[in-house]
């Protein structure tokens, strides 16, 4: 804890590794990663399927660039299970941010209370085929400047399923409080976004292909579930 580089204060891989318990925090970065920076082909997995939930955190990192958390790069399969990815901060991608065609699969834990002065306060997902999240709570990352307060997808496709909940994030400068996508976006299995803020879209803003299935949900039965658009699109833009 408490480290500082120009990529990484916490940890730089240039191959795969596992962290199944402890903390990676209040770590700095002057450029971009300033808890994890995954720089070449591999595999990283953060958490365990047992024991206790969120037996990892990554927390309270700042990246003056992108990826406060974790800047996920050089094609890596990033793994997060259990774990919690909170109170980061960068300029895209306050908690995640990933390039090179890296993909995400996250289960369970939360990515919340993460900060992104433009874009992607819980993760900015800049390039990548399909990224997957189960059961993951999202609640309230922030987009100061930008677009997508929980999820930027620039590229590609996400899945959101099997109780994974986004609350409480917010883009209210811009548009997707929930979900920003410029690719395709699928929510199935109980997934639910209620309460969060944008411009336009405060649910989710999609120009791909958008897909609901089962019972998910956007809003809720009560005002308190309500996604809130100052412009267009409360619950959903397309």
């Amino acid at each position: 804890d408490g480290n500082s580089a120009k990529n990484d204060g916490g940890v730089y891989a240039a191959g795969s590794f596992a962290a199944i318990g402890g903390t990676i925090g209040y770590n700095t970065a002057s450029a971009e990663g300033a808890g994890i920076y995954l720089a070449n082909n591999g595999g990283v997995q953060l958490g365990s399927d047992t024991g206790a939930s969120s037996s990892v955190a990554l927390c309270n990192n700042t990246a003056t660039a992108d990826g406060g958390g974790a800047y996920v790069a050089g094609g890596y399969n990033f793994i997060v299970k259990q774990a919690e990815i909170n109170s980061n901060s960068a300029a895209n991608g306050g908690g995640i941010y990933t390039v090179d065609n890296s993909k995400l699969n996250l289960s369970g834990g939360s990515i919340s209370k993460n900060t992104a002065t433009t874009s992607g306060g819980g993760m900015y997902l800049k390039t990548g085929d399909i990224h997957t999240v189960y059961g993951i709570a999202f609640a309230s990352n922030i987009a100061t400047n930008g677009n997508g307060g929980a999820i930027y997808l620039e590229a590609g496709s996400i899945e959101l399923s099997w109780h994974t909940s986004l609350r409480g994030n917010k883009a209210e400068n811009g548009n997707g409080g929930g979900i920003y996508s410029a690719g395709d976006v699928k929510l199935t299995g109980s997934a639910a976004v209620k309460a969060n803020k944008a411009k336009i879209g405060a649910g989710v803003y999609c120009s791909g292909m958008f897909t609901m299935e089962g019972s998910t949900a956007v809003g809720g039965t009560s005002e308190a579930d309500g996604n809130i658009a100052s412009e267009n699109g409360g619950g959903i833009y397309i």
